[in-house]
């Protein structure tokens, strides 16, 4: 990694820390989580859904590519993914159905960047099922009109688990992904 790339991504890093530091129990999943038939059994609400050496050492991938544009599927709990695409992505598309999620995650976000309107215009959200043709149309036309590439960089599936959802997110939305993005 270019000592530019490991500045950035330290600079990343440091915003998201603080952002999981307000959220949740604070803390990013733990790698040693023990999860049993799907049962995660744990008493805490991480503040990101994630672990923290996987998604840096995806960070350090990404980082070696152009990236425009991005469209996470699933806003999760607190919205830490959205603050992480924020920082490297010029554009961040998120399909949550949940409104009230959506909802507190701009009015926390505006707070933790203490101005009114943090999230305009490079932040877009689509409040409904990611497989409703109206939320594929929506996202469709933002993509064609408002974006110079027209293509995804990042597709991140991370909405409902089951199978056929995310087989449906594949299908609807994978065509959206430039050649060599990333799903």
């Amino acid at each position: 990694m270019s000592l530019k790339n490991k500045k950035n991504i330290n600079k990343i890093f440091q915003t998201l820390d603080k952002w999981v530091i307000t959220n949740g129990s604070g803390r990013y999943v733990p790698d040693n989580l023990f999860i049993k038939n799907n049962i995660i059994y744990t008493p805490e609400l991480f503040g990101i859904q994630q672990v923290k050496s996987e998604i840096y050492s995806f960070c350090e991938i990404l980082l070696t590519k152009k990236l425009d544009n991005c469209l996470e599927i699933g806003l999760g709990y607190y919205g830490s993914t959205h603050v992480l695409w924020k920082e490297l992505f010029k554009r961040v598309y998120t399909i949550d159905i949940n409104n009230n999620r959506i909802l507190n995650f701009i009015e926390n976000y505006n707070k933790f960047k203490k101005t009114s309107n943090a999230l305009h215009p490079s932040s877009i959200f689509l409040n409904g099922s990611s497989n409703h043709p109206e939320i594929l149309s929506k996202f469709k036309n933002d993509l064609k009109i408002n974006t110079k590439t027209k293509y995804l960089d990042l597709l991140f599936i991370d909405g409902d688990h089951r199978y056929e959802y995310v087989l449906s997110d594949w299908i609807n939305y994978h065509k959206f992904v430039r050649k060599r993005g990333i799903v």
